[in-house]
């Protein structure tokens, strides 16, 4: 009897199990969510996403600031696309849930909607005409979030935005009526309304930015008016006490010629169409001298990377370099020395960093870069590497090595040598760079080729070189499309080929040899010695030349803009053509025949010499030098060209 009991519950169990896995069943398939809930004024709007399963449709229960009681507790609909009005104003809660007869088919979701019945505000119109547009803005004073702004204007023509502000075209002495109105939904205010006469034209207004040091480049130039475009204004601007004129390029004023250094006044005088003109005076002091001394910048790594430097006359920039760049990381006053590296500046890969200093008496150049990675060196300190695995590589310092074959310092990597280290590449092998070679040698030189000259330094794409006290006697340098070279205390005995790199700084160095520079976008030699064969240099954006002496037998600088400051040259023929722009202030010169051709220009300043040397100006070129210099100079010009005396 008792076996037949414990049977006759166990079915009952199944029986019962079944019945509420067949009631599970009829509730699986069911969903709802909330794509969008929003309010204009009192009408309110839901998007939902509904799934079920079967051919019937479910209805949709939705309740306010309550979850529903059962099935008929609130609206009922089938739509996923429904409006409802709430009059009650402030943030309430919406419930919707798949129902269907008197069942729940899911459990109630919810969002959180906003109800604003504030009547929209009349805007108050605030209006500016530059160059024969009326810009208007329709302020509020409000917390309101409007849908729309709307403008009405001359006679009907109307304007929809869904921010506050237009720009119309308008005619001079025409009377003019604008309506503003802000807009909810399908509510709009009472209109704002400007009603006047635009018959008056007054003159230009001018604002001009010189940086500070300034060396005689381009004047930032910004002009407005209230009826004419700035290409239609007419610009007249020049030095009051050298007259040297400027020209308008739409953005920039550009000196015809280079500025003599000292103190001097900018006179801008704009006119409009009407006649209307302004005058704008600007005193300035021209710096051209550099500073013998550079700044120095220490990185150190830890926990976190900290950024130290010198002392400096002047406010200091971080740079660093990236995506072919140079991109500010912040700006320091002059009594700041150090600074904490922004996490958002680091990178797994490693980062390249430099200092800028702004000084009010002298033009500094950049500090060295300096290279920080945190990572984690082969250490080499056998005397052969055939290969360094792609791997950062340090050569730890006082070893000789040998580098057997074509060794690569691959993309991403680097390859650090320590002080004291000698390097040997073996003949008509290459040491290849396109990642980091870092050759430190300010505590014991670095000499890379001791021996004579063997194989070859190639820095290819992106490629960084930097190189601090560093002996590469009769090693060939070659460089195509790098990244930054950057040298300090080295001397080089094969001479130089670069060709295309982003930036390089060739400091305190000793060059003999060849020079070829081609497509550098900055270059900056200072305290440098350059020495027999050929200095070229082509197609650089910028080069500063300071305080070095150029004695190759020629130099040649074509479609490039260079200024020379301090030091000397000395050259049997200097040639400057193919719309170069070059600027010697403070030189020794000594040449038998200086040429400034095919629409090149030469500006020459406290320049002085022992001998007389012929300078000649063709092709639609100019030069432009004191008159103490030009009684001692024989000039030459054919009659498209000029050489300006002042």
């Amino acid at each position: 009897m008792r076996i037949i009991r414990l049977r006759f519950f166990l079915i009952l169990s199944m029986f019962a199990l079944l019945i509420s896995l067949v009631a599970c069943s009829d509730r699986t398939g069911y969903s709802i969510s909330i794509k969008q809930a929003k309010c204009e004024f009192s009408e309110c709007y839901l998007d939902l996403d509904i799934r079920y399963s079967g051919r019937e449709r479910p209805e949709i229960l939705i309740t306010v600031d309550r979850i529903p009681v059962d099935a008929m507790d609130g609206i009922r609909t089938e739509e996923p696309k429904y409006s409802f009005k709430l009059d009650s104003p402030g943030s309430h809660r919406i419930y919707v849930t798949l129902v269907k007869g008197k069942r729940f088919l899911t459990s109630p979701v919810s969002t959180d909607i906003l109800v604003d019945t504030r009547i929209p505000e009349t805007p108050s119109i605030i209006w500016k005409l530059s160059g024969g547009k009326l810009s208007i803005h329709l302020a509020t004073q409000g917390d309101i979030s409007y849908t729309a702004f709307r403008i009405v204007f001359d006679s009907g023509i109307e304007k929809i935005s869904a921010f506050p502000f237009f720009e119309i075209d308008i005619e001079k002495g025409r009377d003019y009526i604008i309506q503003g109105y802000t807009m909810r939904g399908a509510n709009s205010s009472e209109p704002g309304i400007l009603d006047f006469l635009l018959d008056e034209d007054e003159a230009p207004k001018i604002n001009t930015f010189i940086e500070s040091p300034y060396s005689g480049g381009p004047v930032t130039l910004t002009l407005e008016d209230d009826w004419d475009r700035s290409d239609r204004l007419l610009v007249d601007a020049s030095t009051e006490r050298s007259g040297i004129r400027f020209l308008y390029d739409g953005q920039r004023l550009i000196p015809e010629s280079p500025l003599p250094q000292g103190e001097d006044t900018l006179v801008v005088k704009v006119t409009d169409s009407s006649g209307n003109s302004t005058k704008h005076q600007e005193s300035f002091n021209i710096i051209k001298r550099t500073s013998e001394n550079l700044p120095e910048l220490y990185i150190e790594e830890g926990a976190v990377r900290n950024a130290k430097w010198t002392a400096q006359d002047g406010t200091t920039v971080l740079q660093k370099f990236s995506g072919g760049e140079w991109t500010v990381i912040s700006n320091h006053n002059q009594d700041e020395r150090t600074a904490t590296i922004p996490r958002d500046s680091l990178s797994v890969e490693g980062d390249l960093y430099r200092l800028l200093v702004k000084s009010p008496s002298e033009i500094m150049l950049p500090s060295m870069p300096v290279f920080a990675k945190e990572s984690f060196f082969k250490r080499f300190s056998t005397e052969v590497i055939s290969s360094l695995l792609g791997m950062d590589a340090l050569l730890v310092g006082g070893n000789d090595y040998r580098l057997f074959g074509n060794v690569v310092v691959r993309e991403n990597s680097i390859m650090k040598v320590e002080s004291g280290s000698t390097l040997t590449i073996s003949r008509g092998n290459t040491l290849l760079v396109s990642g980091v070679l870092d050759l430190e040698g300010r505590k014991d030189r670095i000499a890379l080729n001791p021996g004579g000259s063997y194989g070859t330094l190639e820095v290819s794409t992106n490629g960084i070189l930097i190189a601090r006290n560093v002996d590469f006697n009769k090693t060939r340098i070659v460089v195509k499309n790098a990244s930054v070279i950057a040298m300090d205390g080295c001397t080089l005995g094969a001479g130089l080929e670069i060709r295309g790199t982003r930036t390089v700084q060739l400091y305190n160095c000793e060059i003999v040899g060849d020079i070829l520079l081609e497509n550098v976008m900055d270059l900056y030699i200072h305290s440098s010695r350059s020495a027999s064969g050929k200095f070229v240099l082509s197609n650089s954006l910028s080069s500063t030349l300071s305080r070095s002496t150029i004695e190759n037998d020629t130099v040649e600088i074509k479609n490039s803009r260079v200024s020379f400051f301090l030091g000397g040259v000395s050259s049997q023929h200097f040639k400057i053509y193919q719309l170069s722009r070059v600027s010697m202030t403070g030189l020794e010169i000594s040449s038998e025949k200086l040429e400034v051709l095919e629409a090149s220009s030469l500006s020459l300043e406290d320049i002085y010499g022992d001998g007389k040397f012929l300078l000649s100006v063709r092709t639609l070129s100019r030069a432009s030098l004191d008159e103490k210099l030009a009684g001692k100079l024989d000039l030459e010009a054919d009659e498209k060209s000029v050489i300006a005396i002042y």
